[in-house]
């Protein structure tokens, strides 16, 4: 079981120390509860994981990364206290080591302590890796089992949960370092995205477990299939953060962008059909494939008809953006199992309503896609929409904003290479917008 506490207070109006947050006011907990307060929620913590153990959870993962309450009690930057939970490391970690040895006391000596730590803020005057090594000592001495080595805070949250511009396994040093510190078993996470990847963290002996979640929203039989062998029928992560991130898809909450059914699994249950059908789809984009294969893991016969060369829509082009790789490798999953099933493709097809209708389809699924705006600029108007994505046919390319941001800066930098030349267009207070280099 996960076990944490609110890291912040929630008021109507506003209060001394507290921040707009949308309509409320917060301000973070560890400053503004006393002495007794904190032991009291420590207590609970503790009374919290007794009744996991008691209800059959095998163990806890105390939460003491992510900015959280623990993480701030741990924190230089946040932690402002002036009694035996602030100051000096030993005081800003008493907390955490006397919760463990609490949670020891209470739910047995034998029950599992799990504890997610920030090893690092990468922030001016937060935890370093050299602190991170501290507090997993004395975590260790107060009985921990496990150390997981988590990394970054409130501000530095992309570190936290790598994005899709992040390279692969980018805290992995800091489970490293943490191994080289204690005993008891480390886990190293943050964009382990594949088994091969995870199988040369274990075999470096730069950490003792590895851990895995967005990659598991995405394909849950990740392990069942690397063990197999069957690593092409993997469907990866790209890291998008689009529907797994805050509260994800509106009316459904977090689910996943490659994945339909993660967080509706027990709302969309696969089943076998009452009678087996002949399923015609136009399009081939992610879209139709995803359904084609869908249809036929049901039982279905299933023809499906694309006007280009090769299936994939839109997202022929997606992984060819900076940092956005990672996308390939969903068109080539869809690609496998599209073979797998053995979907009649037709490319280079224009699905009219004859072609459609010769072979007597028991349904029909339209999956065609939407039709790109181009934007109300005359050198635009007269260009295929696909030549406006494809850097190997455009110049120069327009990049259009209001501020030079990053990410504006991250096209510039890297689409040259690639022979495209880069022009941005910037507005100018009372005046057209202009282009520049």
């Amino acid at each position: 079981m996960h076990l944490s506490y609110p890291h912040e207070q929630v008021f109507n109006d506003k209060v001394s120390g507290a921040e707009p947050k949308g309509n409320l006011w917060v301000r973070p907990c560890i400053n503004f509860v006393n002495t007794e307060e904190i032991y009291g929620i420590m207590d609970r913590m503790a009374e919290g994981a007794t009744k996991a153990r008691e209800i059959g959870y095998d163990g806890v993962d105390l939460q003491a990364s992510y900015g959280d309450f623990i993480a701030q009690l741990l924190s230089p930057l946040t932690n402002q206290r002036n009694d035996e939970f602030g100051g000096t490391l030993e005081n800003r970690a008493r907390f955490l080591t006397g919760l463990i040895r609490k949670i020891k006391q209470n739910a047995g000596s034998d029950f599992p302590v799990m504890v997610k730590l920030v090893c690092n803020e990468f922030t001016a005057g937060g935890l370093t890796l050299n602190d991170g090594r501290q507090i997993a000592r004395m975590a260790e001495a107060s009985g921990a089992d496990l150390i997981v080595a988590s990394g970054g805070n409130k501000k530095t949250k992309y570190k936290t949960i790598p994005p899709h511009s992040s390279p692969p396994a980018p805290l992995l040093d800091l489970a490293a370092g943490i191994k080289e510190e204690v005993l008891i078993p480390v886990a190293a996470i943050g964009k382990i995205n594949t088994p091969d990847l995870a199988d040369r963290i274990l075999m470096e002996g730069k950490a003792d477990f590895v851990g895995m979640v967005r990659a598991l929203l995405a394909d849950p039989f990740l392990p069942e299939k690397a063990q197999s062998g069957n690593t092409e029928e993997i469907r990866f992560c790209i890291y998008c953060l689009e529907d797994c991130a805050q509260d994800g898809v509106p009316g459904l909450g977090r689910s996943c962008t490659v994945n339909p059914f993660a967080g509706q699994e027990a709302a969309l249950v696969m089943t076998p059909p009452p009678m087996k059908k002949k399923v015609v789809i136009v399009g081939g984009g992610p879209a139709g494939m995803q359904a084609a294969i869908l249809c036929a893991e049901r039982g279905h016969r299933v023809i499906l008809f694309e006007k280009e060369k090769e299936l994939g829509g839109q997202f022929l082009y997606a992984d060819r953006a900076p940092f956005k790789e990672e996308n390939a490798k969903l068109l080539k999953y869809l690609n496998t199992m599209i073979r797998k099933y053995r979907i009649t493709v037709h490319l280079e097809t224009q699905a009219g309503v004859d072609e459609v209708l010769s072979g007597s389809p028991d349904a029909v699924i339209l999956a065609t896609g939407s039709r790109p705006r181009i934007p109300d600029i005359p050198w635009l108007q007269d260009r295929d929409p696909g030549s406006l994505i494809s850097p190997k046919s455009i110049s120069p390319l327009f990049t259009i904003t209001g501020n030079i941001t990053r990410k504006t800066r991250t096209w510039e930098n890297a689409w040259p290479s690639s022979g495209a030349a880069i022009s941005v267009v910037r507005p100018r207070t009372g005046s057209p917008p202009q282009a520049g280099r």
